[in-house]
């Protein structure tokens, strides 16, 4: 499975889950394959400081014995040595599984510290002691300056067998008293912290309910959901609408398939590319409809940015797929003024449930959630 796909979730559904010592028990009385075991789910906390970021990583013992296949022996325990080598295997593993990037993509300077294991020290492991053992990872990534945002990423290909993990991170952010939890699966996808908005709380948790009136702030100065949705800012004048539509390269690659080198990165004839297979896609994107008929769009200016732009003045430079974003403009214009309109968003997929959408008019300005249950947006002066 590629990064940028989605993920089915193992635990969907209403089926009862098997708590940590049944499964345990099951593996133990069948011999099953590590591979049969559901997700893993692992939790720790990621803190923000001046000059880097500390994260730290909290793994159950139960974890490793599939993620190295470990069983037990003849007396029902598992071999003490055995399970301190597959903690040490594993602090090497996550050095590069567990990846930070800057608001250009760039991998930020890891200092991998030894992990902390609270094993016996004499004696083979035996199952109830198993249960509540555990082996605590620590990385620091280190940056000169505070960045604008932090990427946190899982590489998939680095870890030991293909295996269903989700990391949740509690977030820890300056003057920030109660910041989201970053959830990271081995499927490769990417959480952000937004580190130049102090309002990134708020941002992230409100939904603006449809037709509520708000701020409306530019799709680009949209706080963290700018780095994970689809979002078309919409400009009715008296005979014309004017959509801007921005798309995260990790959404558009759910579309088409980006050329990206091993870290993700499109350089300037990728992006040139990139922007052509994408001009029918998303001139289909928005369909408008007025009280002067269906009107058709007109595809304006297509590119490919950093999210947090670049100084004025520098050179084209290659954009992360994990920090990057397309942006297209559509034009649709009426042979009578306005006073209606339907506006249907039709691009959706397994990836997209939603687009965020900013409508301005008349000097006012509104929020809208198009959704798979509700496409379309009816709207009259």
């Amino acid at each position: 499975m590629r990064p940028h796909e989605p993920k089915a979730d193992a635990h969907s559904g209403n089926r009862p889950r098997p708590n940590a010592r049944t499964v345990l028990a099951l593996l133990f009385l069948s011999a099953a394959p590590a591979s049969a075991h559901n997700v893993l789910v692992s939790r720790g906390r990621a803190i923000v400081h001046p000059d880097h970021v500390e994260v730290s990583l909290d793994v159950a013992a139960e974890d490793l014995l599939h993620w190295y296949d470990l069983r037990p022996g003849t007396a029902g325990t598992i071999d003490r040595t055995a399970l301190l080598r597959a903690v040490d295997e594993f602090a090497v593993c996550l050095g590069d599984v567990l990846v930070v990037r800057d608001a250009a993509g760039e991998r930020l300077p890891v200092e991998c510290r030894p992990p902390e294991a609270n094993w016996p020290l004499d004696d083979d492991i035996s199952f109830p002691t198993l249960a509540r053992l555990s082996a605590i990872y620590r990385w620091k990534f280190s940056f000169s300056h505070q960045p604008e945002v932090l990427i946190f990423q899982l590489r998939p290909e680095a870890l030991p067998v293909e295996m269903p993990w989700h990391i949740v991170l509690s977030a820890q952010v300056p003057l920030e008293s109660d910041p989201p939890a970053l959830r990271l699966t081995s499927g490769g996808n990417a959480e952000i912290l937004d580190l130049a908005r102090t309002d990134y709380r708020a941002t992230i948790l409100s939904v603006p309910k449809p037709g509520q009136p708000s701020h409306c702030a530019p799709c680009n100065q949209s706080g963290a959901r700018r780095f994970r949705e689809v979002c078309v800012e919409l400009a009715i004048e008296d005979r014309t609408v004017n959509a801007s539509i921005y798309v995260p390269l990790s959404l558009l690659n759910t579309w088409i398939t980006l050329s990206t080198d091993d870290e993700g990165f499109l350089n300037v004839r990728e992006q040139a590319r990139a922007a052509a297979a994408a001009r029918d896609l998303m001139q289909s994107a928005l369909g408008v409809e007025t009280n002067a008929g269906a009107m058709a769009a007109g595809l304006g200016a297509v590119e490919i940015t950093p999210i947090v732009p670049p100084a004025a003045g520098s050179e084209p430079r290659p954009v992360s797929l994990w920090a990057g974003q397309m942006r297209v403009g559509l034009a649709f214009t009426s042979s009578d003024r306005i006073e209606a309109a339907e506006m249907t968003w039709n691009l959706f997929n397994a990836a997209v449930l939603s687009a965020h959408a900013i409508l301005r008019f008349d000097g006012r300005c509104l929020d809208h959630e198009f959704s798979t249950y509700d496409a379309t947006l009816e709207w009259r002066r």
